[in-house]
């Protein structure tokens, strides 16, 4: 039987608190799953150095997602439109 690799970090308490209140148990695997591809395509598309301007905090994640997502428009009519990847309905 094989095991799939696996990754294990150290994280603060604040840190460890606020995930669990945000995510349960079972929704942080996915989370660090998306994270990681997200990482991965980032170094597909920058290379090494967009890997370290993230680390060293020259730019964030919610940086990146700003810049991959137009702000909210509002159609002549009245409709709000969102746009992102996280679609919300009010």
């Amino acid at each position: 039987m094989s095991s799939r690799p696996r990754l294990s970090v150290e994280i603060s308490p604040y840190q460890a608190l606020s995930l669990k209140a945000i995510l349960p148990h079972g929704k942080q695997k996915k989370l660090f799953n998306v994270l990681l591809d997200g990482v991965l395509e980032l170094y597909d598309k920058g290379g090494q150095h967009a890997i370290n301007e993230l680390m060293v905090g020259n730019v964030s994640i919610t940086q990146l997602v700003q810049q991959n997502n137009p702000p909210n428009e509002v159609l002549s009519h009245g409709t709000r439109v969102r746009h992102g990847i996280c679609p919300k309905t009010d």
